[in-house]
């Protein structure tokens, strides 16, 4: 999975458009299953990220435009419950923000040789009827549905065995359902999505068909419980309004 993420990264959203229409989903499916089984074996005690990091900005400090996923999450946290028009069940709650699954420190390699400081980040980390994966894509990136849907794939593979999991649950047993007997929810949120762009309308559409087919694969389903997609705006208020843009379940 990683592969197939790296190999997104620095394409135009024509680029990702061309490879969105040929990737096969029991192929996605395929290489998926691939990855949760290559880390299996990884144990890691270690926080998701620095600890030292900057804590997310309250009340009047909140920027007053999202411009950043560290804005949208303050926005997030000050709301508590989100709520979701035509989805009622899919309502989370903020947990925390761009978490690295592979995170190591100290001198480490993965058998493969690779340097684990080239490492997969997902965005925000949620809590609704089960623990939510989710990648935010903002208006200036160019990164596309399907960009969003292979990040959230690699970071879910790696988080997907028994270890990682009970590393999930080490530091977040007081905000999610217990990851170590559930599915994920893996969400794509975009903020102010540009329906006006058709390459990125038709990778929109194209990612829809794909989430929906790669539920049917048991690689998929036995770690991933639904794929959403989610538009949102936010006019400076506490709220930020979601709307569905699409749901898929296993």
């Amino acid at each position: 999975m990683r592969q197939r993420y790296r190999g997104l990264a620095g394409l135009n959203t024509a680029q990702q458009l061309a490879i969105a229409q040929v990737t096969n989903a029991s192929d996605l499916a395929a290489d998926f299953g691939a990855s949760v089984a290559a880390f299996e074996e990884y144990c890691n005690p270690e926080p998701f990220y620095e600890t030292a990091r900057k804590p997310l900005k309250t009340g009047q400090q909140i920027p007053a435009n999202i411009e950043r996923t560290e804005h949208f999450a303050a926005v997030l946290k000050a709301h508590g419950c989100c709520r979701i028009e035509d989805g009622p069940n899919f309502d989370f709650r903020y947990v925390e923000r761009e978490l690295v699954p592979a995170r190591t420190t100290g001198v480490a390699r993965y058998s493969n040789g690779e340097d684990p400081r080239r490492l997969i980040r997902f965005d925000l980390l949620l809590a609704g009827e089960l623990p939510i994966l989710s990648e935010l894509k903002l208006p200036k990136d160019n990164a596309s549905a399907f960009y969003a849907l292979i990040q959230l794939l690699a970071s879910a593979s790696e988080l997907a065995t028994t270890h990682q999991r009970a590393r999930l649950w080490q530091y977040y047993s007081h905000y999610l359902p217990d990851p170590r007997v559930a599915h994920f929810d893996l969400y794509l949120i975009f903020y102010r999505f540009n329906f006006r762009s058709k390459p990125k309308a038709a990778i929109l559409e194209r990612t829809d068909r794909l989430a929906a087919e790669l539920l049917r694969f048991q690689e998929i389903k036995t770690h991933v419980r639904r794929i959403v997609a989610l538009d949102s705006d936010w006019t400076g208020g506490v709220e930020i309004i979601f709307k569905k843009l699409f749901s898929h379940s296993s």
